[in-house]
């Protein structure tokens, strides 16, 4: 039984059979359709059937819009929900080295499966409350089976659609051998069945080609990110010079390796997430190259 309450939101009422938002200023964001000053929008069930000015609609329980905006839900791309609770704990950070220090050296590394449910709901809540309806929460605190199930519940119980991306911890104790399996069991238990459908499911990691394969199998997307020019600079220099080695025989992704078999990804993240300052000289990949590397990776600095 889960060790945290999940009736802090409560269950909202049955919605009307007929909604008509009045007066509205539209912004569609369709050519078609076009932007309205002031208009209506009918929503029979779960879907918009009409847009335009002075809609007719009967029976219909109606919100009145004026002097507010009608238009889609946004979409938050890069959200660590986890950490919803621990907002301006830390409002003067200039470095990431300062944002460490106040998550994942410190608060991160005591979290329980409760923390992690209250985190990410509020993190929920203040989209929706911000007009934000679709957030990717990456989720690099998945200490144990339990905290991903919290971080997962809390986004159901919220409501709002979301991608939730699992990943490792990146300091402290948290049990490894839940991980990477806990993401086909958060498939199996919360996917796959059909009963969530506002909720999908993703992968956090950085230049890990096991975990990319794995992903792959499971047909989950790959987020990652990268911490500043640098970290950026040292891929596009493993790829220009066909650092990769096969994990499949269809799958391929870059693998750079240290002296000290390494792998780059994670030194990197080791040398911005623990303040080390790594020698140049520790930095110099060996790497066997192959045929092409056929994997991708996002940036964000």
């Amino acid at each position: 039984m889960a060790e945290y309450n999940r009736s802090i939101v409560q269950a909202p009422a049955a919605p009307a059979a007929r909604t008509l938002i009045r007066g509205a200023t539209v912004l569609s964001m369709d050519g078609d359709i076009g932007n309205l000053a002031r208009g209506d929008i009918l929503i029979e069930d779960s879907t918009i059937t009409a847009i335009g000015e002075n809609i007719e609609a009967g029976d219909a329980m109606v919100i009145e819009a004026s002097g507010m905006i009608a238009m889609p839900g946004m979409v938050d791309t890069h959200r660590h929900s986890w950490e919803g609770q621990l907002r301006r704990i830390n409002p003067n950070a200039e470095t990431l080295e300062d944002y460490c220090n106040a998550t994942h050296f410190s608060f991160a590394k005591y979290y329980r499966p409760a923390d992690m449910y209250i985190g990410n709901l509020l993190t929920a809540l203040g989209c929706i409350d911000a007009g934000i309806t679709t957030v990717v929460d990456n989720s690099h605190n998945s200490r144990t089976g339990a905290h991903s199930d919290a971080a997962v519940e809390a986004l159901l119980d919220a409501g709002i659609r979301s991608v939730h991306a699992s990943g490792a911890p990146v300091s402290g104790e948290w049990d490894k051998a839940h991980w990477p399996g806990n993401l086909e069991r958060l498939q199996e238990k919360y996917v796959n069945n059909g009963d969530n459908p506002l909720l999908s499911l993703a992968v956090m990691a950085q230049l890990e080609p096991e975990l990319w394969a794995e992903a792959r199998r499971l047909g989950l997307p790959i987020i990652t990110e990268f911490f500043g020019g640098d970290m950026a600079a040292e891929l596009g220099g493993c790829i220009a010079r066909a650092c990769c080695v096969p994990i499949t025989s269809s799958t391929t992704a870059p693998r750079c390796r240290t002296p000290a078999g390494k792998s780059l990804a994670r030194l990197a993240c080791g040398s911005t997430y623990a303040r080390v300052q790594m020698p140049t000289t520790a930095l110099k990949m060996e790497c066997s190259p192959c045929s092409r590397p056929s994997a991708t990776a996002s940036a964000r600095g």
